[in-house]
């Protein structure tokens, strides 16, 4: 494995970067436990130590929070059952 160069994880861009490419092939944001299994250490620590953490670093990249999309997803289907029975 590459080291990097010196600051190389305090810039956001590096981080984006790196990050974009785990994200188009998981098909979603990744979690901590994906991080660890596709061996990016090295990115999550960036992330936590530099830039405030997944939660942040996900609403930074406009990825909504899964419980967040799960809960709408539930409104949208009650709220149409409920349109049905009436």
């Amino acid at each position: 494995m590459k080291t990097k160069p010196n600051g190389y994880w305090k810039d956001w861009s590096n981080v984006e970067r790196e990050l974009k490419p785990v994200i188009d092939k998981l098909g979603h944001f990744p979690t901590q436990k994906e991080l660890i299994r596709l061996e990016k250490s090295s990115l999550i620590n960036a992330i936590q130590k530099y830039h405030g953490g997944l939660f942040v670093i996900k609403e930074r990249m406009d990825y909504e929070d899964n419980d967040s999309l799960n809960k709408q997803k539930l409104e949208k289907i009650l709220s149409e059952y409920v349109k049905e029975e009436i």
